[in-house]
């Protein structure tokens, strides 16, 4: 089975060997998801899941193309398994980078990221979506804004083969009433510095 989990060095900031005292866990650590030790007296270590399960190696831009309606016009869903059952909670994060221009420079064009959740395609009770600040980029060539965007997950039960969705929208919310034409982005490229689409699930 594929590792599905890795051990997140808190210090270094990066993803780190496994520690000898998990090392000998089964590959899908299936019931350890939160059994994780090291003989420090800082927890420096953090269990994560391998963000390899996140990507979409065969797309590097969500892009809408020139839009004249409003409306969601781009979605896209990461699945991340759970491995046992368990009670997920807290907050999921999305790092991105977006651009945005006009047909013809206007600030009536406006267009954000939206962000949702999931269990195994289907809503959760408490959860609510939430947006991205609205764009307006005003220009005909590709304005760039950064994108931080937190969910909050409410203590979900999870069974084993569930999986946790991620959900990301590219939403148009006005057109401009004169000149309407709005193309709006967001890089999902892993491999370009700068341009990766980044979840960080920080759950308990």
């Amino acid at each position: 089975m594929s590792i599905k989990f890795m051990l997140y060095d808190t210090t270094a900031g990066r993803v780190v060997a496994l520690d000898p005292l998990v090392s000998s866990m089964p590959a899908d650590i299936s019931g350890y998801y939160f059994a994780v030790a090291t003989n420090e007296p800082e927890k420096k270590y953090g269990l994560v899941p391998d963000i390899d399960v996140l990507k979409k190696s065969s797309e590097v831009v969500i892009d809408t193309g020139n839009q004249t309606t409003t409306g969601v016009k781009a979605t896209r869903t990461y699945r991340v398994p759970v491995p046992a059952n368990m009670v997920l909670a807290g907050r999921v994060w999305l790092f991105g980078k977006s651009a945005a221009c006009n047909q013809t420079a206007n600030t009536g064009d406006k267009a954000r990221v939206n962000l949702n959740l999931q269990k195994s395609g289907s809503g959760i009770g408490d959860v609510t979506r939430v947006s991205g600040v609205e764009r307006v980029p005003n220009s005909t060539t590709e304005v760039t804004y950064t994108e931080i965007l937190a969910i909050d997950l409410p203590a979900t039960e999870f069974g084993a083969g569930d999986t946790l969705d991620i959900i990301v929208e590219l939403e148009v919310t006005a057109v401009d009433s004169s000149n309407p034409g709005i193309t709006f982005k967001l890089h999902c490229d892993p491999a370009t510095q700068g341009n990766e689409l980044v979840f960080y699930l920080q759950l308990t």
